[in-house]
C-alpha cells in the first residue's frame, strides 16, 4: 500500500490532505444539525418564543446542509482527480516495464 503512495505528487498529496480537513469540517456540520434541531423544538414549546428566532434556527440548518453538500461534491471531484492521475501513473509505469 505505501508503495503506491510514493507515486503521488506533491499536487496530489495537497488534494488529499485538503479532503481530509473538508471530511473533518462535514462531521462537525453534520454533528452540530442536531443542536439546532434542539433549539428548534425547545423554541417551539415555549410561550415566549419569537418566530424570528424559530426561523433563524432554520436558516442556519438549511446553511449547514447546503455546505454539508457543497463539501461533499468537492472532496468527491478532489478525490477522483487524485486517484485517476495516480492510476493514469501506475498503468504508465507498468506498461513501460513490460
Amino acid at each position: 500500500m505505501f508503495k503506491l503512495l510514493r507515486h503521488l505528487t506533491v499536487k496530489e498529496m495537497l488534494l488529499i490532505f485538503i479532503c481530509l480537513v473538508l471530511v473533518v469540517v462535514q462531521v462537525w456540520l453534520s454533528l452540530t444539525l442536531p443542536d439546532y434541531m434542539a433549539l428548534i423544538t425547545r423554541l417551539v414549546q415555549t410561550k415566549a418564543n419569537a418566530m424570528r428566532d424559530i426561523l433563524r434556527a432554520g436558516s442556519m440548518m438549511m446553511l449547514f446542509t447546503v455546505a454539508i453538500f457543497a463539501i461533499t461534491f468537492i472532496t468527491g471531484f478532489f478525490v477522483a482527480k487524485t486517484s485517476s492521475g495516480l492510476a493514469v501513473r501506475l498503468r504508465e509505469k507498468v506498461f513501460k516495464r513490460l
